[in-house]
């Protein structure tokens, strides 16, 4: 059986907030809010534009003559 050991014993840290560890270092502000919209709304539209263009092709492929 293998017991688990160590050779040098870290004091245990105080459980304190990391203020720079965060993924967005503060609240949103009006202008990141903005970008971050604008640039939701420009791959929403990129997608559609895309998608439709994909879809004429696709019916003009599968379009057939009486």
């Amino acid at each position: 059986k293998i017991e688990p050991s160590v050779n040098f014993l870290k004091s245990p840290k105080d459980n304190v907030d990391d203020p720079t560890g965060n993924f967005r270092s503060g609240p949103l502000t009006g202008w990141r809010v903005f970008l971050l919209l604008l640039c939701a709304l420009l791959g929403i539209v990129i997608c559609a534009v895309v998608g439709a263009v994909v879809f004429q092709k696709r019916q003009e492929r599968n379009k057939r003559f009486y």
